[in-house]
């Protein structure tokens, strides 16, 4: 998540069950009463796969729409309701629709190459998504949902993600990553156009989101150490509005089809959970408030009386990146257990040691040493200051997720250890 990853060439490698982030907020455009709205979004807990789940009328801790075994992340809504999904149930990454209950599921269309981040247009006849089906880099491509050849909307060799549609359906917003930096563009969604420039600050910027009128982006930026929601005119950038504070990572905003709200993901209290709050940046709620999961990537529905889900969510937990022992952390010297621990870095260059166990580690901010140790571990890179991940012992399936960074380094899922050699 862009407070705890950004995806670049690791979007290929599975997430051993665990998926921290994913990647941008979409909601479903049109108009409908307040209050009359679901919010959908991604869960983990410890030991399960990533699954898609909903939280009616915007409360609860939610249901889940679509039982495991499988990862499925990063949803998005179409205006009658059906779902877009990136899955990695062929084993990379590939985009999948269903209908609004998670049934009649079927891919967007055949490819070797992997497919994240999917994002309905506002007419619900096309998909846009992320893809590296040609230069290498991750580009904004779009698909129609009724078939036919997809096209790049980016083209330059460097990574773009995180696209957005405008009310309108003609254009996209993305960020996209060089030299070290993110900035926001908008483009014509087609073959052919002149990406432009919308933001030009030394702090990185991702996951846009337009507002329903079409005259706000809302975007979380990182700055000061941590990710706030920020909003700005769609036109020119400009009128930077500063939405949430506090020392939490707020990220991956998503309008609400009145443009009266935007729904996020924060770590606000320990674990990610889904919080809503006024276009004004007044009324902030916890939403979720499940201590049991990680809840990610907002995105709306108009609310469907008589809606069956899966199952509840459970409440309880023994796992947690604010529940170290004072004995596992000597300065920036974090140490696991020999049982599953979830282990959190600190905003210094950490050297952290899973030990045994299915260890969840994410390294935080700073330049960091990761070595999972024995067991399958998921691992994350944060910041994009070069971290060095170890899966650990050979023969056992370690995953990771990096960030922007296009220097982290990945974990081979295929033999379990770190293209890097501890």
């Amino acid at each position: 998540m862009r407070t705890l990853s950004r995806l670049t060439s690791l979007r290929s490698f599975g997430f051993g069950g665990l998926l921290f982030l994913v990647l941008a907020a979409h909601g479903a455009n049109g108009a409908s009463s307040t209050g009359s709205f679901d919010l959908v979004f991604e869960t983990t807990s410890p030991g399960t796969p990533s699954t898609i789940a909903v939280a009616l009328n915007v409360k609860g801790r939610g249901t889940r729409l679509i039982p495991p075994p499988r990862d499925d992340a990063s949803p998005s809504v179409s205006p009658s309701g059906d779902l877009a999904l990136a899955s990695d149930e062929d084993g990379h990454w590939q985009i999948y629709l269903t209908d609004p209950s998670g049934g009649n599921r079927r891919p967007l269309f055949e490819s070797g190459s992997s497919q994240f981040d999917p994002v309905w247009s506002p007419d619900g006849d096309n998909v846009a998504f992320e893809s590296r089906r040609t230069n290498g880099a991750w580009q904004i491509w779009v698909a129609s949902v009724s078939g036919g050849d997809a096209f790049a909307v980016t083209h330059k060799r460097i990574n773009h993600f995180d696209p957005a549609w405008s009310p309108d359906g003609q254009f996209l917003v993305y960020d996209s990553v060089q030299n070290g930096r993110s900035d926001l563009f908008t483009t014509r969604a087609a073959p052919t156009n002149v990406p432009r420039r919308l933001t030009r600050t030394k702090a990185p910027e991702f996951d846009p989101s337009w507002s329903p009128d079409g005259s706000l982006i809302a975007f979380d930026r990182l700055k000061n150490g941590d990710y706030d929601i920020w909003t700005a005119k769609a036109t020119t950038g400009r009128g930077a509005s500063h939405i949430t504070y506090g020392a939490s990572n707020d990220s991956a905003p998503s309008w609400s089809p009145d443009g009266e709200r935007i729904a996020f993901e924060s770590d606000r209290t320990g674990d990610y959970d889904i919080w809503v709050v006024d276009a004004d940046g007044t009324g902030l709620r916890n939403i979720t408030r499940n201590p049991a999961s990680i809840d990610l990537i907002p995105g709306w529905r108009i609310h469907r009386s008589g809606f069956r889900a899966f199952a509840p969510l459970s409440s309880r937990t023994t796992h947690g990146c604010d529940t170290l022992r004072p004995d596992q952390r000597v300065g920036n010297k974090i140490l696991g257990t020999p049982d599953d621990d979830w282990l959190c870095g600190t905003l210094g260059k950490d050297r952290i040691f899973g030990a045994a166990g299915r260890d969840h580690i994410n390294g935080k901010y700073g330049r960091d040493a990761v070595y999972g140790g024995a067991g399958g571990d998921a691992i994350l890179a944060q910041d994009g200051l070069k971290d060095r991940l170890y899966g650990g012992e050979p023969g056992t399936r370690d995953t990771s997720r990096a960030d922007w960074a296009l220097d982290d380094k990945s974990l081979d899922s295929g033999i379990g250890v770190d293209v890097l050699k501890p």
